[in-house]
């Protein structure tokens, strides 16, 4: 057996991450090319220029990425269950990269 290095494994996360070459940042619609409607496990919407993360996920922006949705995000809460009832936006930060997350018009 040997070591799998370089793999990040999240649980209850949607994570926004660049690695294409050609454009600098994720949108809704790069999220809308594969979502819940094709697979039910996967634990967001992404239609018609709003993305919807399913109660009980959190929005994770990968550090060095940038995500500038285009249109309204909705990270739907849990309710009185949890430590964040209200859904949970991470911005991740380290010594070398930052998270981004451009809001055009849309409020946070």
């Amino acid at each position: 057996m040997s070591m799998i290095t370089g793999l990040n494994l999240y649980k209850n996360r949607v994570i926004a991450r660049h690695e294409e070459t050609s454009a600098t940042s994720t949108t809704i619609a790069d999220f809308a090319r594969y979502d819940s409607d094709n697979d039910s496990d996967i634990p967001y919407f992404a239609n018609s220029g709003t993305l919807e993360v399913k109660a009980g996920n959190g929005l994770y922006i990968f550090p060095g990425s940038e995500f500038a949705p285009g249109g309204a995000v909705t990270i739907h809460g849990n309710g009185s269950s949890g430590v964040f009832p209200d859904g949970v936006l991470r911005l991740a930060a380290s010594s070398a990269t930052s998270s981004v997350m451009t809001l055009g018009s849309n409020n946070l």
